[in-house]
């Protein structure tokens, strides 16, 4: 089944009652189970067992009517395709096996992006929190650290690139919705996942000494400590029902994490196709039922002009045998002045030129072109 389709009540039930169900079934993509539950739900009758072997042997079978139905919900039944996983059995089947990989010690040449961060990292440039501040970077690595775990990140981001590659999962520019943004995200079949590695820090109370109480400078009265643990997340992935962030513990570091991080990125791919595809669908719906609805408007439109122009050809009718009625009745008068004749035809000339009746070409063309024209 390569694409939704959507059937009546009876339409199923005629497939149902011609062809078996085991066999119907793998047409939508559905167990014999599954369609079952389909015609349960929607009230629609099936044969009893034994149905189709009595019909081999040409005895007579019961054919059950289908039921009536008050309830609009029930009238479609829609059968969806399957999706398809990202990933062969066999990639899913290595993914769930331990990884030989092991995030490296010492790097003899990082990756290009790493070494663009490694050549700005300025010690002196930190944030409130000290951590690292990174500018006019050429794409965004999420790298949130303080200068003593920052060779232990370089590390970790150049054995997750190097093992994500492995899986075709490359690193790429993001530009976000606008554009214009830089975020690093590792990309699948077109499926983007951005990421962070932070490095959380303990917020502790300054120590305000009596020589920063007398210069009466505002003195900030919060410090943070590096706590010198890693966490490696994927960002703007909610309630997809897997994990997605990973921790350093006192018991396992985050580089022995390699296969839970894998798999992670695996369903949240996964998770991130099925959005695409509801979104995709969801536009496509909403698109038609906006030419749906420009479409009822449309024929609106043309149905009342032509309505109008009905009415026209009415008014015209009645005003053509008005003035007959007219022109006749002073032809019976006895008591007609000199050159009213002449009068009188021009007004029978008038009736016959507005009266509708002779024109049906000229009024099936204006009906047409209701149509055509701009409404």
């Amino acid at each position: 089944m390569k694409k939704s389709e959507t059937l009546t009540r009876k339409e199923l039930y005629d497939l149902v009652w011609s062809v078996p169900m085991m066999k119907l079934a793998k047409r939508f993509d559905l167990s014999d189970q599954g369609l079952v539950k389909k015609c349960k739900k929607h009230n629609i009758p099936r044969p009893l067992m034994g149905h189709w072997a009595k019909l081999a042997h040409g005895k007579t079978v019961k054919k059950t009517a289908l039921p009536s139905n008050t309830d609009k919900r029930l009238e479609l039944i829609e059968f969806k395709p399957k999706l398809k996983s990202l990933f062969s059995d066999s990639e899913s089947k290595l993914l769930i096996k331990d990884i030989a990989f092991q995030i490296p010690k010492r790097v003899h040449s990082y990756h290009p992006l790493i070494k663009e961060y490694r050549k700005l990292k300025d010690n002196k440039l930190l944030d409130q929190y000290g951590r690292h501040i990174f500018r006019n970077t050429s794409i965004d690595l999420g790298l949130k650290v303080t200068p003593g775990t920052f060779n232990r990140a370089c590390l970790f981001i150049q054995g997750i690139i190097k093992l994500f590659d492995s899986y075709g999962w490359t690193l790429e520019k993001d530009t976000g919705y606008r554009g214009d943004a830089k975020y690093g995200a590792f990309v699948f079949v077109g499926e983007k996942l951005r990421f962070e590695l932070i490095e959380p820090v303990t917020l502790i109370p300054a120590e305000i000494t009596k020589l920063k109480k007398e210069d009466r400078y505002s003195w900030p009265r919060k410090e943070y400590t590096p706590t010198g643990n890693l966490e490696f997340s994927i960002e703007g992935i909610y309630g997809g029902g897997f994990q997605a962030r990973w921790k350093d513990t006192t018991k396992v570091k985050l580089e022995d994490r390699l296969v839970s991080i894998v798999q992670g990125f695996r369903q949240a791919f996964e998770y991130k196709k099925l959005k695409t595809i509801k979104r995709k669908t969801e536009e496509l719906e909403w698109e038609q039922r906006v030419k749906k609805n420009q479409e009822v408007i449309r024929s609106n439109k043309i149905e009342e002009a032509r309505r109008n122009h009905l009415f026209e050809l009415t008014q015209a009718f009645e005003q053509a045998a008005l003035i007959r009625n007219l022109v006749s009745a002073f032809k019976q008068s006895g008591n007609r002045r000199e050159g009213f004749d002449k009068w009188l035809d021009w007004a029978t000339r008038i009736a016959d030129e507005i009266d509708p009746v002779e024109k049906q070409a000229e009024i099936l063309a204006c009906y047409q072109h209701i149509e055509t024209q701009e409404l």
